[in-house]
Order: C-alpha cells, then structure tokens, then sequence
C-alpha cells in the first residue's frame, strides 16, 4: 500500500511540473497530504532521474528533466 500511495502522488507531482514548469519546494508541500510521502516521492522521481532540483536563494526548485515534457500517469 504504501509504494502504491507513493507512485501515485510522484505521478502527481510529475503532471504538476510538467503543466506548471518550476515548483519550489514550499508549493509542493501546500499539495502534498504529507511531507513524509513527499519527500517519497520526490525521491521516487529523482531515482528514474525525471526531475532536475536546485537551491535558488531562499528554496529549493524541482522542475522536470529534458527538452520536452510530457505527462506521466
């Protein structure tokens, strides 16, 4: 169950940054239900190396890797 959930809300967060482009890490806990499964699946998404993430001044930026993006479901 809990991979499932995790998945699920990397999938989530992946269509978000592909229809939003950057995101800073703060948005992204106003959209996930738990900081713990965020941090999951952020982490999910960085291992299949989809996401590019940097610190900018005062956060941290994830947006999606490569030229194009596309949605992932």
């Amino acid at each position: 169950m809990l991979e499932k959930d995790i998945r699920r809300l990397a999938g989530e967060i992946y269509s978000l940054l592909c229809a939003e482009g950057k995101i800073t890490l703060d948005k992204l806990e106003k959209f996930a239900y738990d900081k713990n499964y965020l941090m999951l699946s952020l982490g999910w998404l960085l291992r299949e190396d989809r996401l590019i993430v940097y610190r900018g001044s005062e956060d941290w930026y994830f947006e999606v890797k490569g030229a194009y993006q596309e949605y992932y479901y």
